[in-house]
């Protein structure tokens, strides 16, 4: 299980506190600030490339529209 969903877009990158992020996801965070849209938009298309040892078992979502209805709904959460 990972971090909370709710207002991940604006979050600082692995920044949920009691969560033991990945030192992968930790060097990501340091090259990538905050999840603004195109930072999460790369990396829902294909987490493993940005971040190779990610804990996460996903493979990410290959449509172009699916990840931008996921990010309009994830904005709904804020």
């Amino acid at each position: 299980v990972g971090p909370y969903l709710k207002g991940v877009i604006g979050r600082k990158i692995a920044s949920v506190a009691d969560y033991k992020y990945s030192d992968s996801m930790k060097e990501f965070a340091s090259a990538h600030d905050t999840w603004d849209d195109a930072t999460f938009l790369e990396y829902i298309t294909d987490p493993k490339k940005d971040v190779p040892k990610t804990k996460m078992a996903f493979a990410g979502i290959k449509k172009e529209q699916d990840r931008l209805d996921l990010l309009a709904y994830l904005k709904t959460m804020q």
